[in-house]
Order: structure tokens, then C-alpha cells, then sequence
């Protein structure tokens, strides 16, 4: 696994020298890819992060964004029904708390997982349940509406903060949001009728400081 923010790097828990555009790993042993403990091995910084990143990308690199009832170019039908995707993805129901500062519950860029969107459909008083199988950190473009929906699970808007020399918080409740503020082009935050409540869970993980408290900056790849 590959860590990086703020310029620094880490590899399997192991130092990893940085030498101007390219990564020094000193020994492989400690990730079990060598017998030999004074094997080393001199990349490019650039080659060495994409291959990371694509190691840890599964579901994203064949699938374009889903479409929507609104949105229907440059996508795939993805949204299926509930508890009617096959495999070994974990399962974000609508009803569950994932505060990224709870223990095992920090968004994973890569992972995949089952993302259930679960509002109430007020025309006809009953509920609709939809699923969605991705990755988490899949960019799906923007919106009807232009709103960007790239980094999904970053906390807030698109993949950035917006100022400079800030970083972002990544959650899972903020993953569940931004899949049903996209499907059902939410606004008005807690007042949307179909994403009100995910958008409520969601805003504690939004507001922790993640200059002081890193609890939730995702685990694996992190690029902002």
C-alpha cells in the first residue's frame, strides 16, 4: 500500500527515499515481493504512483459514471436494485453511521463497495431502494445541474477543498451522500427530501479539522 499527502511517502510501513523526481525503495523484503533483504529499487516518482493507483482501482477503470433519470450521455446503467448485486463487496446500507472516526469504518480509495441509496418517494408513500457497486474515489463528472461529483466520498464538493494548502476529509457517509445527491440531484443540504438525511450524517465527518485531526484522511492512495 502506498500512502501520500503533504509530500510525504510511506511503503508497507517502511521508509521510502525521496530523491528529487524519483523513489528509493531500500528493500523489498518487507512487503514479501523478495527473498533478499538489500534489494533495491530507483522509479520514477510518476510511474511508481500510477502503478499503485491502478493496483488499488478495480471497479472504476471499465465503467464510465452511471446514468440517471436526468443524466443519459457518457454513462452506464449502474443503479440496479437493492440487495440484487452478486459478490464480496461490502454493503453501505442507508440506515448505518460510517463516521470515518469509528474503528474499521475509513474510506478505502479503490475499494470496492455497495453503495444503497434509500429515500422516501413522497408521491406514492413508499420507499425505493437502489444500489450502486463502484469504487471508492471514482470521478463521475458533473451533474445536470454542473455540480461536480469527481473524488466521490471526498467530503464536500468534487476532489478539493478549494484552498490552497488545505486538505479534505474522506468518508464513507460522505461517499453515501454524494451517490444520492447525484442520482436524485439533491440541493438545500438537510432540507432535500430524497438526501436530507444522508447530507445530516455526513456533516460531522465534513466539519472535522483535518489539519489537526486526520481521522479521516482515506486510507491507500490520496492524491489532494
Amino acid at each position: 500500500q502506498v500512502f501520500a499527502r503533504k509530500g510525504h511517502f510511506e511503503h508497507c510501513g517502511r521508509g521510502l527515499a525521496l530523491e528529487g523526481s524519483y523513489l528509493t525503495i531500500p528493500s523489498f523484503a518487507s512487503c514479501g515481493l523478495s527473498r533478499s533483504p538489500n534489494m533495491t529499487l530507483r522509479l520514477p516518482l510518476s510511474l511508481f504512483l500510477a502503478v499503485s493507483f491502478l493496483a488499488n482501482w478495480r471497479v472504476s477503470a471499465t465503467l464510465k459514471r452511471p446514468c440517471t433519470p436526468l443524466i443519459t450521455e457518457d454513462c452506464q446503467p449502474r443503479f440496479v436494485k437493492c440487495n440484487t448485486t452478486h459478490g464480496a463487496a461490502p454493503v453501505l446500507d442507508p440506515s448505518t453511521d460510517y463516521n470515518c472516526k469509528f474503528p474499521g469504518a475509513k474510506a478505502k480509495i479503490g475499494a470496492e463497495v455497495v453503495v444503497q441509496v434509500f429515500p422516501p418517494n413522497l408521491v406514492h408513500g413508499t420507499y425505493e431502494c437502489l444500489e450502486v457497486l463502484m469504487g471508492v474515489g471514482e470521478n463521475w463528472g458533473e451533474d445536470s445541474d454542473g455540480d461536480n461529483y469527481d473524488c466521490m466520498g471526498a467530503c464536500g464538493p468534487g476532489c478539493s477543498s478549494g484552498t490552497p494548502g488545505t486538505c479534505v476529509n474522506w468518508s464513507l457517509n460522505c461517499l453515501r451522500h454524494d451517490v444520492c445527491s447525484y442520482y436524485y440531484n439533491a440541493a438545500g443540504g438537510l432540507f432535500d427530501p430524497n438526501c436530507g438525511v444522508a447530507f445530516g450524517v455526513a456533516t460531522p465527518n465534513y466539519l472535522i479539522p483535518c489539519l489537526l485531526d486526520s481521522s479521516c484522511e482515506a486510507e491507500s492512495i490520496n492524491f489532494i
